[in-house]
């Protein structure tokens, strides 16, 4: 019973949230749109009141109910998560149109869209500082603070789906978002640090926005002229190899985790 009752409050107080960062940016950017100011500064303006909004709710939550102090951050393992998220996106986009071709769910069309310097930057900060930041407390802080009684696996599962579930709306296709929610929810069950998870959600973002910019601007060679999801063969055989190296490098530092831990 308490099970149902914690998963039920957790859930309700994903969606408030949930809402409130949407909810907030679209009614700013309504408002600005009423007296004709649409641009990068509006754009981001209205973001940046939903995301610290919405920041600033979740840190009273979590404030009240959070007591333990968080382990120690591990300097090379912060290196490893980062060449990992930053590696794997592309390792899993090149491998997924290899197995399935590229008319699959699994693999998202790249619209190219114009984008100021100012736009982003924006983005930059946006996607790389203020939503993993807002994400990571929601998804990884909150649900494992509130469901504290269920099982790891339960937890882990739980914010895994929750978090690829939020992104659907946005437009993000569910292999890469199941992946990731999944392995944040995992990183941060054995580590015992949101600080990780932050880090490397912002390195997924940060890589994810430059990539997309150079492929719009050109600026590196690609070997083809479809789309961001079709990556030159030396950068998926560079990214296939790091991602492999990062993972490796973790098992091998971390060898003492079980998975009876989790399970």
């Amino acid at each position: 019973m308490v099970h149902v009752k914690n998963t039920a409050k957790f859930l309700g107080w994903f969606i408030v949230i949930f809402l409130l960062a949407g909810a907030l940016p679209i009614g700013l950017k309504i408002i600005f749109s009423a007296f004709e100011l649409n641009n990068d500064i509006t754009a981001f303006t209205s973001d940046l009141v939903g995301y610290v909004v919405s920041t600033a709710v979740l840190i009273r939550l979590i404030k009240k109910k959070s007591t333990a102090a968080e382990d120690t951050a591990d300097k090379l393992f912060c290196v490893f998560i980062c060449v990992f998220f930053m590696a794997y996106p592309v390792a899993y986009y090149t491998i997924a149109r290899l197995i399935f071709g590229g008319n699959s769910p699994l693999i998202p069309s790249y619209i190219e869209e114009y984008q100021s310097i100012l736009g982003f930057a924006f983005s930059i900060i946006k996607n790389a500082m203020l939503i993993p930041v807002m994400e990571e407390l929601l998804f990884r802080k909150l649900c494992f603070l509130q469901l504290e009684n269920m099982n790891a696996a339960a937890k882990i599962f739980l914010s895994g789906i929750l978090f690829a579930a939020a992104h659907l709306p946005s437009g993000f296709y569910i292999g890469d978002t199941v992946i990731a929610g999944l392995l944040l929810a995992v990183i941060y069950f054995l580590t015992n640090n949101l600080f990780y998870c932050i880090l490397a959600h912002s390195a997924h973002n940060l890589f994810a926005v430059m990539i997309n910019r150079l492929n719009y601007e050109r600026l590196i060679p690609w070997d083809y002229n479809l789309d961001l999801y079709v990556y030159p063969t030396w950068l998926s055989v560079l990214c296939i190899a790091a991602a492999i190296a990062a993972g490796t490098a973790f098992a091998v530092r971390y060898k003492k985790i079980k998975v009876h831990k989790i399970l």
